[in-house]
Formats: C-alpha cells, sequence, structure tokens
C-alpha cells in the first residue's frame, strides 16, 4: 500500500466517511490509538505533484499530531543533523548550554 498524500489533506479539510467498519478496523494501523503525536520523516519520491523537485524535504523535520478524528502533519524545521555547527549555534544564542548538549 502506498501513503496518499491528497487523500490526507482531502480528509483533514472534509472530513471522512467509513463505509465498511469492520473492514477498516482491520486494516487501520490507528485501531485503539486514540492519541498520538512526534516528530517524523517523509520519505515519497514525489510532493504534491508539481515540478518534482522535492529535495527540500529530505532535511525538513515534519510534526505528526492525531487524536480521535484529527490527524495533521506540517513542517517543524530542519533536522539538527542537517545543518551546519555554525548555523546551528545561531540558534542559541543566550543557551550554549542547549548547544553543547545537542552536539
Amino acid at each position: 500500500d502506498t501513503l496518499d498524500l491528497d487523500a490526507l489533506a482531502e480528509a483533514a479539510t472534509e472530513g471522512y466517511d467509513v463505509d465498511d467498519a469492520e473492514k477498516v478496523a482491520v486494516k487501520s494501523p490507528f485501531t485503539g490509538v486514540l492519541r498520538s503525536k512526534g516528530f517524523c520523516w517523509m520519505a515519497p519520491g514525489v510532493w504534491g505533484g508539481g515540478s518534482g523537485d522535492d529535495s527540500w524535504r529530505h532535511d525538513t523535520a515534519m510534526f505528526w499530531s492525531h487524536a480521535g478524528k484529527h490527524f495533521g502533519i506540517s513542517t517543524a524545521g530542519k533536522w539538527w543533523g542537517t545543518v551546519s555547527k555554525e548555523q546551528m549555534k545561531s540558534f542559541f544564542p543566550t543557551n550554549m548550554k542547549e548547544y553543547e548538549r545537542i552536539l
């Protein structure tokens, strides 16, 4: 199976119907899950069917949020591993202890 991002976007804005609850319960990875959240990396070959240039996404952290029927995913910045030490340092001008912890 593949992840259909267009279907997810449509469900997020328009909602969705469950025609065969028994069938969905067997196939859904969310069966019994009430809430989940965290960071993830998305790796489809083409994002959104546009120009095909999705290289920006490989160093972008995504934030995942799910509660009941709500599912959201959005950009959350860059993975620290893709940012140079000097660039990263600029994010912590008043907290060098945190900068050192991340390194």
